[in-house]
């Protein structure tokens, strides 16, 4: 199942983030995180590959990415931890 729809934040605005945006958003029942990242590979590859070379891919796990970009766990840091991370890298 999937939907492509208009959605809107509540409240946040700024250089990456805008009120309104267009969102992809699927559902596959029975699958794990890891052939959920595969299901993106394969589309984005689907994507890009007539128009570009696309080379390997890393698939990440979300709070492995974080700890990775900014030393934090997200399951864990609260708004202030996260935040005080985000300054650290400059965003």
């Amino acid at each position: 199942m999937f939907q492509v729809a208009r959605v809107f934040r509540e409240g946040e605005r700024g250089r990456n983030h805008n009120p309104e945006f267009t969102m992809l958003e699927w559902y596959r029942l029975g699958l794990d995180h890891h052939a959920l990242m595969q299901d993106v590979d394969a589309l984005l590859r689907a994507l890009l590959e007539p128009h570009c070379p696309v080379g390997p891919t890393q698939h990440v796990a979300y709070a492995d990415a974080f700890q990775s970009a900014l030393g934090i766990d997200p399951l864990k840091a609260d708004a202030r931890e996260a935040a005080a991370a985000l300054r650290r890298r400059g965003r």
